[in-house]
């Protein structure tokens, strides 16, 4: 069932609750018995019930799905992370052999870069580290 299909039930048993509670009201103090309107007040009732136990159960789903999503977007990122520092390593290296063999300036600068943009990674991957959990240890 959708989330606007529940909405629209539960706004429904909302709005028919009170004429409901009136209905019985009004029935027991004129002390007549009125089996429609008594029948209609227990279905009501029931059909209450079951919505709140359907959102309860979808809600507990949505919440679990949700807390997937966080730990595996979680799990990519620091994958991401990861490798981009590899690649970023990797560059910086690369870069100052280079300019190391050749002396130009050129990529004496370039490899300078590298190795700030490898450094700046590797210092702002060190403050997400301090402040993320270390991951929980593997199953048996």
């Amino acid at each position: 069932m959708t989330e606007n299909v529940q909405v629209s039930l539960i706004t429904g048993l909302c709005a028919a609750i009170p004429t409901t509670l009136a209905i019985l009201v009004a029935a027991k103090s004129q002390g007549k018995k009125l089996d429609t309107q008594t029948k209609l007040a227990e279905s009501s009732a029931v059909a209450t019930e079951e919505v709140k136990q359907t959102l309860a159960t979808n809600t507990a789903a949505t919440t679990d799905k949700l807390q997937t999503l966080t730990v595996q977007g979680d799990a990519i990122h620091t994958l991401v992370n990861s490798n981009m520092g590899a690649q970023l390593k990797v560059a910086a290296v690369a870069l100052r052999r280079i300019a190391t063999m050749t002396k130009d300036p050129g990529d004496v600068g370039i490899a300078l870069e590298a190795e700030r943009l490898f450094a700046d990674h590797v210092a702002k991957q060190a403050v997400v580290d301090s402040k993320t959990p270390p991951p929980a240890p593997a199953g048996p």
